[in-house]
């Protein structure tokens, strides 16, 4: 029998993410050939967001802060993001696959050239209208494994009763290793649109535990269940900035530079 990831190595990208969709949660004599979907799929994402983080400085974009947009996952990615999968009983193959292979990516700051001022002065205010139509171009800001981590100490960190005890710091660290996730939570991926623009918003969120083959990413505006592949499609077809596909306007030209076709 063919397996999944040779389909999809013939091309059939789209159909192949939506027989992994269509299976819910990822039955054990699957994982194997979804994770290695996962993988190739995300090895191409990655060099997508490479090719956009090289280019973005070279066209006018300035980054908010100084920080770089795109810093890669480090050599132990992998096998910590695996352990933090088993410990809170499943991450979604597709996400996992991101975190282990494309890092942290933030295309947030000042593009004066399309328009652009988040930071140095604000596009938007806090009255202004942000329906699809008239809304933020969403930059892709997606976290690297710091932020599961993060989110996982948080989930499973003991109550705070023992503050002020001596050692109650390590104890709790110790619970937080060991402790299940005992019911779904809502994980904090990314800032939604409005915090991409610095004014005040929500999140971006999927539900952990999970262990389906690509998580629904909840709050995204404009795009009411879309998947973490769909969502990255439309990233690399609109340059980094899937927002502008919502406003009803054409790409400007230094994003219609940048946009590809999505081969994932």
């Amino acid at each position: 029998m063919t397996s999944h990831a040779q389909h999809y190595l013939s091309g059939r990208h789209e159909e192949v993410w939506a027989d992994l969709g269509a299976l819910g949660q990822v039955p054990d004599h699957l994982r194997e050939d979804v994770r290695e979907v996962a993988d190739l799929t995300m090895a191409r994402v990655a060099a997508h967001v490479s090719r956009l983080a090289e280019s973005l400085p070279e066209l006018g974009f300035e980054p908010s802060g100084g920080f770089p947009f795109h810093t890669p996952p480090g050599p132990d990615a992998r096998a910590e993001t695996a352990a933090l999968a088993e410990e809170i009983g499943g991450v979604p193959a597709a996400l996992a696959a991101y975190l282990s292979t494309v890092g942290e990516v933030g295309l947030t700051g000042d593009w004066p050239e399309i328009g652009l001022h988040y930071h140095s002065v604000p596009t938007w205010t806090e009255e202004t209208d942000f329906s699809p139509v008239t809304g933020s171009p969403d930059p892709l800001c997606l976290p690297g494994i710091d932020h599961l981590r993060f989110w996982v100490e948080e989930c499973l960190r003991a109550p705070d009763e023992d503050e002020g005890v001596p050692g109650a710091e390590d104890t709790r660290n110790t619970i937080a290793r060991t402790r299940p996730v005992s019911a779904v939570t809502s994980f904090d991926l990314a800032p939604d649109e409005l915090h991409k623009a610095n004014v005040s918003g929500g999140t971006h969120d999927v539900l952990l535990p999970d262990a389906s083959a690509d998580p629904v990413l909840i709050g995204v505006r404009g795009r009411p269940g879309v998947t973490l592949v769909e969502y990255l499609r439309a990233v690399v077809a609109h340059g980094g900035f899937p927002g502008w596909e919502l406003n009803g306007l054409p790409l400007p030209e230094p994003l219609r530079a940048l946009a590809a076709a999505p081969d994932f």
